[in-house]
C-alpha cells in the first residue's frame, strides 16, 4: 500500500527526487482497501507536492499505535499551512 504509490509518484516527479523514509515495520491496517489506498495516495502526493521546493525534500511514513487503534502518519519538510 506504500511502495506502489511511492514508485508511481517518483516516476511522475521527474527531476524532483524525494527522500522517502519508511519506518519499519508498518502495521497492518483494517478497513476498506480502496478507501485506505486512496487516502494514502492523496497524503503521499500532497507531502511530495508541498516539499518539492525544498533543497532536499523529505517525506516520512511512520506507524501510529494507540490503545485500540493503529494507523500511519505521513509527514514532510514542506512549506506547511497557516493554522488560522
Amino acid at each position: 500500500m506504500i511502495e506502489e504509490p511511492i514508485a508511481e509518484l517518483q516516476s511522475l516527479a521527474g527531476a524532483c527526487r524525494v527522500n522517502w523514509h519508511i519506518a519499519e515495520p508498518l502495521p497492518p491496517l483494517w478497513g476498506d482497501a480502496f478507501l485506505l489506498q486512496a487516502a494514502t495516495r492523496n497524503l503521499l502526493s500532497n507531502a511530495m507536492k508541498y516539499s518539492r521546493t525544498r533543497g532536499a525534500p523529505q517525506v516520512r511514513i511512520t506507524a501510529v499505535v494507540r490503545p485500540g487503534a493503529v494507523g500511519l502518519q505521513i509527514s514532510d519538510n514542506g512549506a506547511g499551512f497557516e493554522q488560522k
